[in-house]
Parts: C-alpha cells; structure tokens; sequence
C-alpha cells in the first residue's frame, strides 16, 4: 500500500511539471522577486506571461543565462558592443 501511494504521488508530481501546474517554490517566489526589483532599477517591460511559465523548472542559473543572452542580442540589434553580457 505504502509503495502504490509514493508511485501516485511520483506520477501526480511528474504531471504538475508537466502541464505547468505545479507550486512556486520559496527560492523561485525569491528569485522572481529579486527579478522584478532589477527590472523596476533599470526600467525596463516586465516580462511576458510566455516567458514567464517558460522558465518554471529552470534553475536559477539557467534563467539568468537566458536574461544574458536577451541581453546581448538587443545590444547587438542595437549595435552596441556586448561585452561582458554573455
């Protein structure tokens, strides 16, 4: 009984991930907080539902990766130098 009852909660989990339903945990509530005071610092668009539920899963690293290679693409449309972004 007690194995059949960690499968369902393993398989419950694994479908949260999966359609996007699962709980924010505390570090990613703290993390989208300290993202927001960033954004207000530099004035810049929060960013979009779609690339918000994009990056749940994510660790932390890999969102600031991506923020970084955001980053250096605009600076490049905009043909500033990138240095130091990426």
């Amino acid at each position: 009984m007690q194995n059949s009852m960690k499968t369902i909660s393993r398989r419950l989990r694994r479908l949260e991930r999966q359609f996007g339903l699962e709980e924010e945990t505390w570090e990613e509530k703290a993390l989208w907080a300290r993202l927001e005071a960033a954004r207000l610092r530099c004035v810049t668009p929060p960013p979009s539902p779609e690339r918000r539920a994009g990056s749940r899963g994510m660790s932390i690293v890999d969102i600031l990766n991506a923020g970084r290679q955001r980053a250096a693409v605009g600076a490049r449309l905009a043909g500033k130098p990138a240095e130091g972004l990426i």
